[in-house]
Formats: structure tokens, C-alpha cells, sequence
């Protein structure tokens, strides 16, 4: 299988691909109308919703969407939650660690019965898989800030990716849940103190 710079693929026989296809272990949608490469919107590809990315890479995405849809719901312009590190399990309010837990059951990624977790414990989650480099992030992936074993309390702080430059956390600055650039709390690059992590259910 080969590209062309175009953004039109073309299988070992030269005709046009349409639909969804794997290229080079990763997954893109190609345009049934045009052949070109679907890039950064929805497309639903029988009972599955897909979300192409900037770079056209795609991601079977409604258990991510109803995670984020659930951070929304609870953003500070749409509800009455606002941040707190003593009243954190939606009673009621949240901090950092918490509204990623209760995202997560939200969406079945953790059973319902899941104990409500902090950056600590939220490192060993065994459906959460390291991403080594930030240009290989996206929606739905986590970020946890603080070296590990020593990020409780001030010292870390997570929060999930709403786009490749964009995060949705619940934050102390902005007392609840918000949508900032990525740069309000990150730097870009991999650390022991800077890390990624994608659901991999």
C-alpha cells in the first residue's frame, strides 16, 4: 500500500481506498464521495463513531466522548462544582484526580464500585498505558503531572486531553472544571514529572 502526497490512498492494485484502513498500524478514514483522507471531524462507520484526528489518525471514540461529555457536564460555567482537595467525590465538588476517576466510571472504563483515586494511584492503572512523546497524544488521553511517589496533595495534578491543544481539568486557578490550552499546565515535553497516558480497554 502506498500514499501520495495528496492524501489519497491506493491499494497494490491503484484503486482509490474509501472507508476505514489500517496504514502502518494506524487507523484512517478515507471519504466515500472523494477518497480524501478524513481529517479532524466525526464519522460514523456503521453502529461505531469514529473521530478523525488533525493528522487523520483515528480512534473508535464513544466511550472517550461520554468521559469528556461527563467532564462538560460538570464544567464550572455549566454546573455549581467548583475545586476542593477535602470535598472531592461530588459532595460537591471535585479536584484534579477525582473528575478524572468519576469521568472514567462514567464512561465503564472502572466499575462503578472503583475506589475514587488520586495521580498516585492513577499511575498504576492497569487500563492506562505510558505515551512516551507528546506529538503522539489526542483526545481522551490523560496527563499526570508530578513524579511518581511524590505528586499527592499541591504536588501533581491530572487531567484529560480535549484535543491535541487543549486540556479539560478541574483546577484550583479557575475553582472547577475548565477547557484551557495545553500550556496553562503543561510544557509539551515527557518527563518524570510531565506524562502521558492513553485508556487502553
Amino acid at each position: 500500500m502506498t500514499t501520495k502526497e495528496d492524501a489519497y490512498f491506493f491499494d497494490q492494485n491503484n484503486r482509490l481506498l474509501r472507508g476505514k484502513y489500517s496504514v502502518g498500524g494506524n487507523y484512517y478514514i478515507f471519504d466515500f464521495e472523494t477518497g480524501a483522507m478524513v481529517v479532524s471531524e466525526y464519522r460514523k462507520i456503521g453502529n461505531t463513531t469514529y473521530y478523525a484526528q488533525s493528522n487523520g489518525v483515528i480512534f473508535d471514540s464513544w466511550r472517550c466522548e461520554k468521559m469528556i461529555d461527563w467532564m462538560l457536564q460538570h464544567e464550572r460555567s455549566r454546573s455549581n462544582v467548583r475545586y476542593s482537595m477535602t470535598s472531592r467525590y461530588l459532595n460537591p465538588n471535585l479536584d484534579c484526580s477525582s473528575s478524572v476517576y468519576f469521568a472514567l466510571k462514567s464512561a465503564g472504563f472502572i466499575s462503578q464500585d472503583h475506589f475514587i483515586g488520586n495521580t498516585e494511584t492513577l499511575f498504576k492503572e492497569p487500563i492506562l498505558k505510558e505515551i512516551y512523546d507528546f506529538k503522539d497524544v489526542r483526545r481522551g488521553d490523560i496527563f499526570i503531572m508530578g513524579i511518581e511517589g511524590q505528586s499527592m496533595g499541591g504536588y501533581g495534578h491530572t487531567g484529560i486531553f480535549y484535543d491535541k491543544d487543549k486540556v479539560i481539568h478541574c483546577n484550583y486557578r479557575n475553582n472547577g472544571i475548565t477547557i484551557d490550552d495545553y500550556r496553562y499546565v503543561l510544557d509539551g515535553k515527557r518527563s518524570n514529572a510531565e506524562r502521558y497516558f492513553r485508556i487502553i480497554v
